[in-house]
């Protein structure tokens, strides 16, 4: 509701690493809380209960305990089936987009003083071309809260608008400086005062 890509409709991950030591793992992501409670009552297990899951002030408390009971009375008890189910889609196409950036960036970008230089195919898609330049960013530490989903389509716009075959240069969010001349993107961190 607030708004999110792929990566947020996909849920929590299964696994994730933390450090290069350590890794996150989430075993129990697909068994429902009717179902561990029941398993519990079975073993004769006691469990304790973490009482601000039940504090409304909380969104996911509130969207748990209100929202989805009243979509379930107007849908029916499937509804939380077809979330997971779109869950689980929005983790395949996001990991799928994942790949093909990283495949496409391993021959598509240089390293420059400061940033990176991508050279953009015009046949490239746009899911593709917005998905490696969001790896882009990850991969050179820059920040992405300053991102909105209108700037990243911005971007993209302006690499893949075929009218626009003259050199360009401009400002991103995160000090991130853009100087596009077609068919290269040059992407550099700004530190000092803009340019």
């Amino acid at each position: 509701f607030r708004g999110t890509g792929l990566a947020g409709l996909a849920g929590m991950p299964r696994a994730r690493p933390l450090d290069e030591a350590t890794a996150l793992i989430r075993p129990l992501l697909d068994v429902s809380r009717e179902e561990v409670l029941a398993y519990l009552e079975a073993c004769g297990q006691p469990y304790r209960e973490d009482r601000t899951n039940i504090q409304l002030e909380f969104r996911r408390n509130w969207l748990r305990h209100q929202l989805l009971p009243q979509v379930e009375q107007q849908y029916g008890l499937q509804v939380r089936q077809a979330i997971l189910r779109l869950a689980s889609i929005a983790r395949q196409t996001d990991e799928y987009l994942t790949q093909q950036a990283e495949h496409w960036l391993q021959t598509a970008s240089r390293a420059v003083p400061g940033g990176v230089e991508l050279h953009i195919p015009p046949d490239i898609s746009p899911p593709v071309l917005h998905a490696a330049l969001a790896l882009t960013w990850k991969q050179q530490g820059w920040p992405l809260q300053d991102f909105s989903f209108e700037k990243w389509g911005q971007l993209v716009a302006v690499v893949r608008d075929a009218s626009r075959q003259s050199p360009a240069s401009w400002d991103l969010p995160g000090r991130v400086h853009a100087d596009w001349a077609p068919p290269v993107l040059r992407l550099t961190r700004l530190w000092g005062m803009r340019r």
